[in-house]
C-alpha cells in the first residue's frame, strides 16, 4: 500500500493521506470447474449447450405443431360446417370473428407458453451449471 502524504500538519488539521490500493490482496471470483467448461467451450460444454439447445428445440416444436394443427384444423371446421359461413354476428361474417377474435389470442398464448417453457429450461440449465 502507498500512502502519499500532502500538505503540512498543524494542530488544528490533520494531514491528509492518499490510498492508492488497499492493502488486502485483490479478491477473484472463484469460477466453478462448470462454468469455466462453458467458458472455454470444452467437449463437456459443448454437452451442456447442445442439451439446453435441443430442450429448447423441442419446446420450440412442440408449441409451432400445436399453433399449425389449430390454425389447420379451421378450414377443416368450415368444411364440416358448411352454414357457418353464413352465420353473421354483430354483422361479421362468423369465418372472421373465428380468425381475427379467436386466432390472435391463441397466438400470443402459445407466445406465452412458449417464452415460460424456455424461461423454465434455462433456470434447470444454469441450476445444473451453479451446482457444485
Amino acid at each position: 500500500m502507498s500512502r502519499e502524504t500532502t500538505g503540512p500538519a498543524t494542530p488544528e488539521t490533520p494531514r491528509r493521506v492518499r490510498v492508492t490500493r488497499s492493502a488486502a490482496a485483490p479478491s477473484t471470483p472463484r469460477r466453478s470447474a462448470r462454468r469455466l467448461d462453458l467458458a472455454e467451450q470444452t467437449g463437456l460444454g459443448q454437452v451442456w449447450v447442445s442439451d439446453l439447445l435441443r430442450a429448447q428445440g423441442r419446446l420450440a416444436l412442440g408449441v409451432i405443431a400445436v399453433g399449425i394443427v389449430g390454425l389447420g384444423l379451421l378450414p377443416v371446421l368450415f368444411a364440416l360446417v358448411p352454414g357457418s359461413a353464413g352465420i353473421r354476428v354483430l354483422g361479421v361474417p362468423f369465418p372472421w370473428l373465428v380468425l381475427g377474435g379467436a386466432l390472435y389470442p391463441a397466438a400470443v398464448l402459445l407466445a406465452w407458453v412458449h417464452v415460460r417453457g424456455s424461461e423454465r429450461i434455462e433456470r434447470q440449465f444454469d441450476a445444473t451449471i451453479q451446482r457444485q
